[in-house]
C-alpha cells in the first residue's frame, strides 16, 4: 500500500497482520485508511508476456495468475517498427515489474528481419545486458541429456556437464525447426525490473534507432545472420 500525499509523492508503507485462518469459499476484506486526508494506493506486480505466446504464468485450478493474481500486460513485440510500437515500448516498460519471454519465437524470429525490426532487436539486446534496467532472474530449458552431454535441440547447442548455452538470436543450422520446442519445452527468461531503472535511459536505447529507414522484409528476404 502507497499511501500519497497531496504533494503527489508516494510513500510506501508496510503493515503486519496478525495471522488469520481463511476458508474456502468466504469472502474476506482488507481495509486500510489514510489520515490528513491522503490518498492510498494499492498496487500488483505487473507481468508482462509477449502477443503470440502462452501467457505464464499458466492458469491453474480455474484462475489466472496473469490477470488475476497479479496485473498482466503485453510486449507487442510483432508489431512492425514504427512510432507507436515505440510508445508501446516505453509505456510498458515504465509500468513493468519482470518482463516474460515465453518462448524463443518472438526473438529469434524477429533477428530474421533485421530491417524490419531494428529497434526490436535493439530492445532484446538492451533487456539481455542489462542496458535497459532489467536483470535476468531465472531461465528455463529442457536440454536432452546423454550421460553426462546435455544437448539443445532448441539451440542447436552442446553442454558437457552444463546447460547448454542459448544464443541471443539464433542461426544456428543445427537448431530445430521451432514448432519441435514452442508447443514441448520452450526456453522462458524472466527479467526483473532493477532498482536503477531509468526511463530516460531505455528511451535513449530506443530513440536511437531511425524508424524511418525500417524496410518490411517478406520471409523470403530473412537473412541466415545480421551483426
Amino acid at each position: 500500500m502507497s499511501p500519497r500525499g497531496q504533494d503527489q509523492r508516494i510513500f510506501p508503507t508496510l503493515g503486519t497482520f496478525q495471522p488469520t485462518p481463511i476458508e474456502k469459499d468466504h469472502t474476506y476484506y482488507l481495509i486500510a485508511s489514510a489520515l490528513d486526508g491522503a490518498s492510498i494506493q494499492v498496487e500488483r506486480t505487473v507481468v508482462a508476456n509477449e502477443n503470440w505466446d502462452e501467457g505464464l504464468p499458466v492458469p491453474i485450478d480455474g484462475y489466472d495468475p496473469f490477470g488475476q493474481f497479479y496485473r498482466g500486460i503485453t510486449m507487442e513485440v510483432r508489431w512492425y517498427d514504427d512510432e507507436n510500437k515505440r510508445a508501446m515500448f516505453l509505456q510498458n516498460l515504465s509500468q513493468v515489474d519482470y518482463i516474460i519471454l515465453p518462448s524463443q519465437r518472438a526473438i529469434w524470429s524477429v533477428a530474421r528481419l533485421p530491417l524490419t525490426y531494428p529497434m526490436t532487436m535493439a530492445y532484446y539486446r538492451a533487456l539481455f545486458d542489462g542496458r535497459l534496467g532489467f536483470e535476468l532472474i531465472s531461465v528455463f530449458t529442457a536440454p536432452l541429456e546423454l550421460g553426462p552431454y546435455m544437448v539443445s535441440d532448441v539451440g542447436g547447442t552442446l553442454g558437457w556437464q552444463s546447460m547448454p548455452a542459448l544464443p541471443l538470436f539464433s542461426y544456428n543450422p543445427l537448431a530445430a525447426e521451432e514448432a519441435f520446442s514452442v508447443y514441448d519445452h520452450p526456453p522462458v527468461w524472466v527479467f526483473r525490473k532493477r532498482p536503477d531503472f531509468n526511463l530516460d535511459t531505455a528511451t535513449r536505447i530506443l530513440g536511437d534507432i531511425d524508424l524511418s529507414q525500417v524496410i518490411i522484409q517478406s520471409p523470403r528476404e530473412a537473412t541466415p545472420a545480421c551483426p
